[in-house]
């Protein structure tokens, strides 16, 4: 998944908003993504920062099978900036399970529990 081909998919429901804004909140998205999710605890990282003048075509940082996440994250902050209460409830809801699901997902595969050894009597 390409920022241009994200950019497309969000002017189609969209269509008067400006690649630049979309851009920025793929990087915020991007960037809470790997707060949140992917860093170490305790750790910071960075996503690289995408710029819409030359990085169109550009992998975005979650594939194909994760498109609902961006797709749902713009459009709650676009239905909010158009002042459509109902779509912002609907996408802020989506986004929010998506988002969940995947920070569930991901914590499962690289970070599993440890075990914890009991000793000792109840």
């Amino acid at each position: 998944m390409t920022l241009l081909s994200i950019i497309t998919i969000i002017k189609r429901r969209f269509p008067n908003a400006d690649s630049t804004e979309i851009c920025r909140l793929i990087n915020e998205l991007e960037g809470r993504i790997i707060d949140e999710i992917f860093s170490p605890i305790g750790k910071t990282c960075r996503a690289p920062e995408l710029d819409v003048k030359t990085d169109m075509g550009t992998h975005l940082l979650l594939g194909t099978e994760q498109l609902s996440i961006y797709i749902y994250y713009i459009s709650s902050v676009l239905s909010l900036q158009e002042s459509d209460g109902e779509a912002y409830g609907v996408y802020s809801v989506l986004f929010n399970e998506k988002f969940s699901e995947l920070a569930v997902s991901y914590r499962r595969q690289n970070m599993p529990v440890k075990c914890v050894r009991l000793t000792g009597g109840i």
